[in-house]
């Protein structure tokens, strides 16, 4: 009785924690992708970039109501002041040229630390009884995947033609983006 609970009751407390820093990643997601695709010119990687940051503005909205309803509270004036100095460092970012596809590659790489998250997320769901949150987490990791796929599909053909001589094959296999919640 009296360890199921305490076990339950750090889940929740997990589930807590983990909902805030996905909340935080996917705002980072959200306006890396925006700014990255702004600075685009091959319009398939743009279009992509934008699909991913409607995505996470998207859970940015549900993980707000999911949140609400487990009383956890993601906005607060720290993050606040944080979000404008990381809005002006951006704005400054804009100031030097940077190559296109290292942002692409920081992109993926926080798409890729949120999927683990929410993995995690879904765990302490589990764990808890909570199947809503468990089911979104689920929802979420599934169209995560695809966009990824995607993403990483045109960084890899943006790079080739880039980079191709006329006697190069146009070929590419993309890695392989999975559910960190499984293994393999």
């Amino acid at each position: 009785g009296l360890i199921a609970v305490s076990i339950t009751g750090l889940a929740k407390v997990e589930q807590r924690a983990l909902l805030s820093v996905l909340f935080q990643g996917e705002d980072a997601v959200r306006r890396r992708c925006t700014m990255v695709a702004s600075r685009l010119e091959i319009v398939t990687s743009a279009m992509v970039l934008l699909e991913v940051a409607c995505h996470a503005d998207a859970s940015l909205d549900d993980l707000d109501n999911l949140a609400l309803a487990r009383g956890v509270v993601l906005e607060t004036i720290a993050a606040r002041v944080w979000s404008w100095v990381a809005v002006a460092a951006t704005w400054v970012g804009h100031l030097w040229p940077s190559p296109v596809f290292r942002d692409y590659r920081a992109v993926l790489d926080a798409m890729r630390q949120n999927l683990a998250i929410v993995a995690l997320i879904r765990r302490t769901c589990a764990e808890c009884g909570d199947r809503r949150m468990a089911d979104w987490c689920a929802l979420w990791t599934e169209q995560r995947i695809r966009l990824a796929a995607r993403l990483e599909a045109t960084l890899a053909e943006g790079t080739l033609s880039d980079r191709r001589t006329s006697s190069e094959p146009a070929s590419s296999e993309p890695e392989e983006i999975q559910d960190p919640s499984y293994p393999n």
